[in-house]
């Protein structure tokens, strides 16, 4: 399903989000979802236009698959994802594109609170892959693509 052009006050939203973030103004439309860009961890972000509203969630890519965890590493899974959701109000799950994402569970409709939020959401993203990739067999780690 294609995703609907942003609206003239979700465009000057991106377009103050880009600036900030010292990405051209003319590829501000590119920083929305579903296309990816790469944040200040160097992982794969994206931010999501709420429909009808002038507000984005941000989102950052961890570079693992839903589907690689089993057994001891996804209980690993769901007591990391019950922290950051229970302390932090961020949500650890899967993306559209099956690997794992954080995400605020709140819309922001401020180009810097989407900023601060993008690198928060780095920091975390970084935070719960070295939690859930340091209890792994260190065998499975050099295997991941």
């Amino acid at each position: 399903m294609p995703h609907p052009a942003p609206t003239p006050s979700q465009l000057q939203l991106l377009v103050d989000i880009a600036f900030m973030l010292r990405v051209p103004v003319a590829d501000a439309a590119r920083l929305a979802a579903p296309s990816l860009f790469t944040g200040p961890s160097g992982m794969a972000c994206r931010l999501w236009l709420q429909s009808d509203a002038n507000a984005v969630r941000p989102e950052v890519l961890l570079p693992v698959r839903v589907c690689e965890f089993r057994d001891a590493d996804l209980e690993r899974l769901l007591k990391v994802q019950a922290l950051l959701l229970d302390q932090l109000g961020w949500y650890l799950g899967a993306s559209t594109d099956g690997t794992l994402s954080v995400m605020p569970l709140v819309w922001l409709n401020d180009a810097q609170a989407v900023v601060g939020a993008l690198d928060m959401a780095n920091g975390m993203a970084l935070s719960a892959l070295s939690a859930l990739i340091d209890v792994r067999d260190p065998a499975q780690v050099e295997q991941q693509p």
